[in-house]
């Protein structure tokens, strides 16, 4: 005599211990699907970040800045260049960072300076932050060259 349907679906022991196992294996990839780009620009940072500061003659910093509105806001940008030196020929200004779409700031900033180890130059997108706080256009194209 068949048992009549209850609408609900029974696990055995087996089904459930691999579903338990799907799941919790999950998790660790999700997080680190969610956290990986902040791990690859610490990364670029800190691994590239200070040669590449020598050797093309600039610093970086935090800078806090509030805009006519009120809004404060931070961000690693520029601060100093080296006078006659490729970002300067370049035109990058203290206030400088990488602007991009989905990414930006001095990692990415970083990669393109690196992607002068195989290229004589390299153009791409910076904004000024502090264009931007005073409400004039911040966005513009570089080409450095190396």
């Amino acid at each position: 005599m068949a048992r009549p349907r209850t609408g609900s679906m029974q696990l055995g022991p087996l089904q459930y211990a691999l579903l338990v196992t799907t799941l919790l294996g999950s998790i660790p990839i999700v997080v680190w699907l969610v956290w990986f780009p902040d791990i690859h620009d610490a990364y670029v940072e800190h691994a590239y970040g200070p040669a590449l500061q020598d050797e093309y003659g600039f610093k970086v910093a935090e800078v806090t800045v509030t805009r006519s509105d009120g809004e404060t806001f931070r961000r690693k940008v520029v601060i100093e260049i080296a006078p006659g030196g490729p970002l300067a020929q370049a035109g990058v200004r203290p206030g400088d960072s990488a602007w991009g779409y989905h990414r930006g700031g001095m990692p990415l900033f970083y990669s393109h300076l690196r992607a002068l180890e195989t290229e004589p130059e390299v153009t791409f997108a910076v904004s000024n932050v502090y264009d931007y706080a005073e409400g004039r256009p911040s966005k513009r194209d570089i080409t450095v060259r190396h």
